[in-house]
């Protein structure tokens, strides 16, 4: 089980509050008065509830004690975690237990479960309230220890197995076994297998970033490509449409001269009909000019 944080609404002198939690051991370090011991007591009280015993030093008194002094909504939020999961337990306190209220969400999704009860801690911890007071749980001015039924028999469970912590060689032979199976230097070792699973890994990346760059490089070399075609396919289209106006030049200087030559024909003949009936008309006239000659 693991603290992420918490929001006291209003417990004691504390309210509005927000805190925390870090891995590893919390240290709230604040001046005298602040609520360091209000702050343990509200994680107590969230965890076990009160207690509605009626015995001298319950937990029924620090129901009154606890009272918010400034009024308000009794109680908070804690964030937790438990078996890989993360919850939100909110809890709120009346004057008595019947008029407690007490919530569970998943904080994934926010969703109501019922993975836990109002026991929490003692599900949690597998301690009951007295159990947890006079072990994990260190008052202001109250480092008292003291044996109770559920420490008792925690105790004395732990004697009558053999197999547990009393076993020091059975222990160490598996320590030692463990620290084998790890060794960076064995190569059966947990830790050397990784390593070189590792370095196997490093290579295979070398070749896929290898690959990469070629293929970078190739496609660079695509698109070249690609750019040459374009402009060859420009450089043809253009020789295409130039032949094409070639042909036509020549088409056109072909009839022109065609014509010009059809031209300097008809002058031609022209120029000999002209003279061909010159020639006929003088002949006529020098005809007739012999005819109109008296005879001698």
């Amino acid at each position: 089980m693991k603290l992420i944080a918490c929001h006291i609404n209003n417990f004691g002198k504390l309210s509005d509050l927000n805190i925390n939690f870090n891995d590893g051991v919390n240290v709230i370090n604040q001046p005298n008065g602040w609520g360091k011991s209000t702050l343990a007591a509200f994680l107590k009280a969230m965890l076990y509830g009160f207690d509605t015993k009626k015995e001298p030093g319950a937990f029924e008194r620090e129901r009154k004690l606890y009272k918010p002094w400034q009024g308000g909504t009794y109680g908070g939020e804690l964030d937790f975690e438990a078996d890989g999961v993360e919850y939100r337990l909110v809890r709120t306190f009346g004057l008595t237990e019947k008029q407690d209220d007490f919530h569970l969400y998943r904080l994934a999704t926010m969703v109501e479960c019922d993975d836990f009860s109002p026991l929490l801690g003692e599900e949690l911890f597998d301690l009951d309230r007295s159990s947890f007071k006079r072990t994990i749980y260190i008052a202001q001015a109250d480092c008292m220890f003291s044996s109770s039924d559920s420490i008792s028999a925690k105790l004395g469970n732990m004697a009558e197995n053999t197999n547990d912590i009393n076993n020091f060689e059975s222990a160490t032979a598996d320590i030692k076994d463990m620290m084998n199976k790890m060794s960076p230097n064995r190569i059966t070792g947990s830790i050397k297998k990784r390593v070189n699973t590792l370095t196997a890994l490093e290579q295979e990346l070398k070749k896929y970033q290898a690959a990469d760059e070629a293929a970078a490089q190739l496609s660079e070399k695509i698109d070249e490509k690609t750019a040459q075609k374009k402009e060859l396919t420009g450089i043809r289209a253009e020789y295409g449409r130039a032949h094409l106006r070639t042909a036509e030049s020549r088409h056109f200087v072909k009839t022109t001269s065609s014509f010009v030559l059809l031209q300097r024909r008809k002058r031609a003949f022209t120029m000999l009909q002209w003279q061909s009936l010159e020639t006929k008309h003088r002949m006529r006239q020098s005809f007739w000019k012999r005819q109109s000659r008296p005879e001698s």
